[in-house]
């Protein structure tokens, strides 16, 4: 438990996850009310396995126009730790005391050795080399198995579960007896139901397009996903690499031109980039958050030149390093859609309203231009499934 008291918050014990919400009346050493400012400047002193550079906190200022009652912190650059919290309600009052702590990953991997020296493993590792082969382990037994196996193959494992919460709870195993956790991704489902106008989380369509892109460059990695997250149509490997641009300092580069670009690639226009799949402008600078990679890219133009291109922190927009070049990929799941499939379709008995969203959105996905619901269409618009992602 991270406990508030004394002026200090100390990592003890795990107790949960919960929303990382807290009552500032949850800390008797925080001053009450107080700016955000200041908040934040006392919880990183609290805080000595965190930078300060590494510190967000948000507020409610809905009370009073300068003093918060109740504030979110976000952490970042812990890994390969980690912070979890209570379970407690989201709100600004009735809030429990911050609980939480951080966490070293378990490396089981040094037992892996032992397993693989077993003259059965040796005999399971000789018939995989010779083709295809049915095992059957007990429940208990498969994260250990899988990781052995994944430990020796040279290229990409696709493991595929039956559930998404099976998947996940794989992952995290796998990931202990590996002792890489960067190794194992989980590709996911996305949430929506059909007929559902909904968008899909963009830490959703990041880890789909990631997953997808890391099973065609035949990483070494382990992919773990649910039979339905495989069955979900997503963008086809030749359209994804088509449509990546790639940026270096010293190239033309005009900007109204490349945001198009960026709208037609499913990125959402914001004033301030802090998520995967979003871009902004001001000025000459133009930040823009690619799903394949760690961190946003922020290109400083001089003119109609690019002056430099550096990573930043989306917590604290401040600089990370100057790369000499970047790739931007798609945002979502469709690009250029071959669209003969919709415009088959006969919506003459739909309502005058109905037809005529869907005749805008048809004409928008024509031209390439972002709109809200454009993820609506992928299920019948989208070619490909994971599987079609294999080298």
């Amino acid at each position: 438990m991270l406990v508030p008291e004394q002026g200090r918050i100390a990592p003890t014990a795990l107790t949960g996850v919960a929303p990382p919400v807290w009552s500032v009346s949850s800390f008797p050493w925080l001053p009450s009310p107080a700016p955000l400012s200041r908040i934040a400047s006392r919880l990183n002193a609290a805080l000595p396995l965190v930078q300060p550079q590494t510190l967000v906190a948000r507020g409610d200022s809905s009370r009073t126009a300068k003093d918060v009652k109740w504030f979110t912190v976000q952490f970042r650059e812990l890994s390969p730790k980690s912070v979890c919290y209570n379970q407690g309600r989201k709100g600004p009052d009735a809030l429990g005391a911050l609980k939480g702590v951080v966490m070293e990953p378990i490396d089981l991997s040094a037992v892996l050795s032992a397993i693989r020296a077993a003259p059965s493993f040796e005999r399971l590792s000789a018939a995989l080399r010779e083709g295809r082969l049915t095992l059957g382990v007990g429940d208990a037994a498969k994260p250990v198995t899988l990781a052995a196996i994944a430990g020796e193959w040279t290229g990409t494992v696709l493991i595929i579960t039956p559930r998404m919460d099976r998947a996940e709870a794989l992952a995290e195993e796998v990931s202990a007896w590996l002792g890489d956790p960067d190794r194992v991704l989980v590709y996911p489902e996305r949430d929506a139901l059909p007929y559902e106008r909904l968008a899909p989380a963009p830490d959703t369509v990041r880890d789909r397009l990631r997953t997808a892109g890391g099973l065609g460059a035949g990483e070494r990695r382990v992919i773990i996903a649910s039979g339905l997250a495989v069955a979900q149509r997503t963008l086809a490997a030749d359209e994804a690499q088509d449509a990546v641009r790639r940026l270096s300092a010293g190239e033309p580069l005009e900007i109204d031109g490349f945001l198009r670009e960026l709208g037609r690639l499913g990125y959402s226009i914001e004033p301030l980039v802090t998520e995967a799949g979003q871009a902004g402008r001001r000025g000459g600078i133009i930040d823009v958050f690619p799903p394949a990679a760690e961190l946003p890219v922020r290109i400083e133009l001089l003119g109609r030149e690019i002056e430099s291109l550096r990573t930043f922190d989306p917590a604290t927009q401040r600089s990370v390093s100057v790369v000499d070049a970047a790739k931007i990929g798609p945002a979502r799941e469709i690009v250029s859609p071959e669209l003969s499939r919709l415009r088959s379709l006969d919506f003459s008995r739909c309502g005058t309203a109905v037809r005529e969203r869907f005749e805008e959105e048809m004409s928008q996905l024509a031209e390439g231009l972002g709109f809200p619901e454009r993820d609506f269409y992928v299920p019948l618009l989208a070619r490909s499934t994971l599987l079609d992602h294999a080298p």
